[in-house]
């Protein structure tokens, strides 16, 4: 019993290891859909498995998507987007309330 194929769509949207920064991997993609799969086990176990949009949302193995992943037709998600638009609102406070003490949170 040999492996099963690798995904077309996979190897045409470079499906691959992410980066350490997380809002460029699949984790911060609108495509991307955490748990979206449970397996019931006979054993009792439930696992779950995350899907994307692009590749499918089908059963089996070849289906996986990985959070630490990318892709080349990632796209930042509405929810990563406020994420860091309240971070650098509140780093942007900090600066202005340091009255130069001499920390450079931005610069």
């Amino acid at each position: 019993m040999g492996s099963m194929p690798r995904l077309k769509i996979k190897d045409e949207i470079r499906y691959r290891k992410g980066s350490t920064n997380d809002s460029k991997n699949c984790k911060a993609c609108g495509n991307f859909k955490k748990d979206f799969y449970e397996f019931h086990r006979p054993v009792g176990l439930i696992l779950t498995e995350s899907r994307c949009a692009l590749i499918g949302m089908r059963e089996g193995r070849r289906y996986r998507v990985r959070e630490d992943y990318t892709c080349d037709r990632q796209q930042m998600s509405e929810h990563w987007r406020q994420e860091i638009d309240q971070f650098m609102t509140s780093m942007q406070r900090r600066k202005e309330n340091d009255n130069g003490n001499g920390k450079n949170y931005l610069d």
